[in-house]
């Protein structure tokens, strides 16, 4: 079978598809070209009509395994004929004698697979392999990787965001191939007018582009086989000029092209805008007064980005105990030891808007005295309709030590005193005289018919 044939009907249906059908908004001039080049492509290789049924390019692709469905064909009767058309010339086949000849002309040279394939036929591979591709094999935004029957390479979702500074790796895996078990990755950046920066590959030290070749050296940008089929790109620090769109690349080991041999993910890169300042108004309080943490955050305009803000506190043991957590869909989540207090409007939110978030402990308790620490955390939507989050950064900063006083009561003690103006009439009224304050503490060291007895006597 010559693949080459057996590609011509399946890449002329794509092209027509993909790139010749008319839209509203075309110019007469474009309409008028796409129409003509139709015209002469079903023309030329008789796509219209019963001949195609019949034709030599259809049973070639009939034999091919990734063509066999013959999907570019729309009508089921059109579709059923041609696997008729292939089937009678099967059984018109198996009658004939077999002949013993062979001739020497059909037989095609074997390529020396412990060599591997060379460049040029890596690039000629990948770009058949791209004509073929229908736009169910298309990535699509939020696609793990190309749908196909063949191999297929994944990256992440994208767009990956991170911070300048930022150590980040990105991976890349491919599946469902043919050929040697361990496989080999080339990594480049794509550029305007669909150029690009050849990066880093695991098996070509010449594929480095000369401008970043200082990094590679220097392993600010590398790379890490995770496996046969698997590879992380990796950047040291990456950089803000270092947003764009990667391309990973697995040169063909198949028998046949088939499937997608490279998968494209964008990188965003922000500048480290995100400051945190926290503040106690007050550092000191009375048991059952309410305690306050302000956390403040400034930050530079970044696009589809959300803060969430935590608040902790670390008590002698040291350890770090959630209170409260706002963001970065809104929702709050409460810490397991303090649920119950922001049930009963212990916890409450103090949100002002730009950039202030605070948090008031009412009624404070003793057990609310020791160090408290604000957290803020940048976020993005993931993933299919937005619907995971990831985190891009965290910055964590004390707020501040707090101390809770104890209350401590007193009781006023006074006693009754019998004035007498007239004893012999018994006129008299009774006055009260405030002898001192006596702290209930006391009430544990001293019986109360002790106390009463020192008062009697003053």
């Amino acid at each position: 079978m010559n693949t080459s044939l057996s590609a011509t009907v399946p890449m002329l249906m794509n092209i027509k598809k993909r790139h010749l059908v008319v839209h509203e908004d075309d110019s007469a001039v474009t309409k008028t070209l796409k129409i003509t080049l139709t015209e002469e492509i079903d023309r030329r290789w008789e796509l219209k009509g019963r001949l195609l049924e019949s034709s030599i390019y259809i049973k070639a692709a009939i034999l091919d395994p990734r063509f066999k469905k013959l999907s570019f064909f729309t009508d089921d009767e059109q579709r059923n004929e041609a696997y008729t058309v292939v089937e009678n010339l099967a059984e018109s086949l198996a009658a004939r004698p077999v002949q013993e000849v062979v001739d020497d002309s059909e037989l095609v040279e074997e390529r020396d697979t412990a060599a591997g394939p060379s460049r040029q036929e890596k690039e000629k591979d990948q770009k058949m392999s791209m004509l073929l591709s229908s736009d169910e094999e298309e990535q699509q935004p939020g696609d793990m990787a190309v749908i196909s029957d063949g191999r297929v390479v994944k990256v992440p979702v994208g767009p990956l965001m991170h911070v300048e500074g930022q150590a980040v790796s990105i991976r890349c895996n491919v599946s469902d191939y043919q050929g040697p078990r361990d496989q080999d990755f080339e990594w480049s950046m794509i550029q305007s007018g669909d150029k690009s920066l050849n990066l880093i590959s695991t098996f070509d030290d010449g594929f480095i582009d000369p401008t970043v070749k200082d990094r590679v050296n220097s392993e600010d940008i590398s790379y890490k086989k995770l496996g046969d089929n698997s590879v992380e790109l990796r950047f040291k620090k990456v950089r803000a000029t270092d947003s764009g769109v990667y391309r990973c690349i697995t040169p063909s080991t198949d028998s046949v092209i088939s499937g997608n041999y490279h998968a494209d993910v964008e990188l965003k890169v922000i500048g480290d805008s995100l400051k945190v300042s926290p503040a106690i108004p007050k550092s000191a309080v009375s048991e059952g007064e309410s305690v306050e943490l302000r956390c403040n955050t400034t930050r530079g305009f970044t696009e589809h980005t959300f803060l969430s803000v935590s608040w902790s506190i670390k008590k002698e043991s040291g350890l770090l105990e959630e209170i409260l957590t706002f963001g970065p869909d809104d929702k709050i989540k409460v810490g397991s030891n303090y649920i119950q207090r922001y049930t009963d409007g212990g916890l409450r939110l103090d949100l002002r808007g730009g950039g202030f978030y605070g948090l008031v402990l009412k009624r404070a308790k003793p057990s609310d005295q020791g160090e408290y620490v604000c957290s803020v955390q940048e976020w993005m939507r993931q993933g299919e309709g937005g619907r995971n989050w990831r985190k891009i950064q965290e910055k964590s900063k004390e707020i501040g030590k707090v101390v809770v006083k104890p209350t401590v009561a007193y009781m006023d003690v006074s006693m009754c005193v019998w004035t007498q103006e007239d004893p012999e009439k018994g006129i008299g009224h009774l006055g009260q005289i405030h002898i001192l304050q006596i702290r209930l503490s006391l009430i544990l060291w001293y019986h109360m018919e002790d106390i009463l007895r020192w008062l009697a006597e003053v």
